[in-house]
């Protein structure tokens, strides 16, 4: 279930479109695979422990001060990759109390929009339960954005003096 809000207000995809303010994108993942199980001879109801990985690409130009819950924010000047993770029915299955530790079951996505626009959001479910290497992409991907950003910055360094040159040539 998607739920967008702008400025508190629920509202639908398409209303929300093209209008500016605080955009709270909400993605509620439900999991549906609940089994009863035995165990120590009494019988218990779980879900199937599920992994959602989701994420999207957010184009700079009409957001800023971009946030996702449980996840990850890469901004290349241009565009941001978010990418979050929710565990729906996790927290149930576990008997775990939200207030000892909080398995999300949902991902929320908030930011500055002007013009707001909406973009495909994919989700990647799995049974698999993720394990520390399947996380090193993330430390990747920062190491990926770190590079860019100096291939940026170099390059503008370069235009900078190309642009000098010019007008020195320009001048003579």
């Amino acid at each position: 279930n998607i739920k967008y809000e702008l400025d508190g207000n629920e509202m639908s995809k398409e209303d929300i479109t093209g209008k500016s303010g605080k955009v709270k994108i909400t993605i509620q993942y439900t999991n549906k695979e609940e089994r009863t199980v035995d165990i120590n001879g009494k019988k218990v109801k779980m879900y199937v422990p599920f992994v959602v990985v989701a994420g999207t690409i957010i184009e700079n130009e009409n957001a800023r001060n971009i946030e996702i819950s449980s996840g990850k924010v890469v901004d290349d000047g241009t565009k941001t990759v978010i990418v979050g993770m929710a565990m729906p029915g996790l927290q149930e299955s576990l008997g775990i109390s939200s207030d000892e530790i909080d398995i999300p079951n949902n991902i929320e996505i908030t930011m500055d929009a002007t013009n707001f626009e909406t973009s495909s959001i994919m989700s990647y479910v799995t049974p698999k339960v993720l394990e520390e290497d399947d996380l090193k992409v993330f430390d990747n991907l920062d190491e990926i954005y770190g590079q860019v950003n100096t291939l940026q910055t170099s390059m503008n360094q370069i235009q900078d003096g190309a642009n000098t040159l010019k007008d020195g040539t320009t001048q003579l």
